[in-house]
């Protein structure tokens, strides 16, 4: 009888004995090693779609975002180039998102020509859309620039 207890104590302790560890979960993944706007800086390709009273037209460019400096890590320059019909640049907001990253600007004098610039990245893909003027007096044209693209 003895022998039967040991052998059942020698049973239910190697139960206990043996285990696996869990996987090792890198938790890295997703965490900014710069600023935002280092992070989100590099030109992106896609489409400019430029809607106005007149037309509406699509045209292939580019949207270049740099990190002003380490000193200004929530601001980024933006320069935008449509194909063929607009271009410039202007300073920006960023912050960071739990997906990506959002920018805006809303101060007046910006040299995108506009009040009111906004934008996003999520999952690698950037949206930005502006409004501006072109033309003078009774023939100004205000025209909406929307912006789709990746790096």
């Amino acid at each position: 009888m003895k022998k039967l207890i040991y052998i059942a104590f020698i049973a239910a302790a190697s139960c206990f004995g043996f285990s696996a560890c869990e996987e090792e979960i890198d938790t890295t993944e997703g965490i900014v090693s710069n600023t935002p706007a280092a992070d989100a800086a590099g030109t992106y390709s896609g489409t400019w779609t430029n809607a106005s009273s007149k037309d509406t037209t699509e045209v292939a460019g580019t949207v270049t975002i740099a990190a002003l400096a380490d000193s200004v890590p929530y601001m980024c320059t933006i320069s935008v180039v449509d194909g063929s019909v607009y271009s410039g640049s202007g300073n920006a907001n960023i912050v960071s998102t739990s997906n990506g990253y959002k920018f805006y600007n809303m101060s007046q004098g910006m040299s995108l020509g506009t009040k009111t610039l906004y934008g996003e990245i999520v999952d690698g893909e950037l949206t930005l859309s502006f409004t501006a003027l072109s033309g003078s007096g009774r023939s100004a044209t205000q025209t909406v620039f929307s912006f789709v693209g990746t790096k």
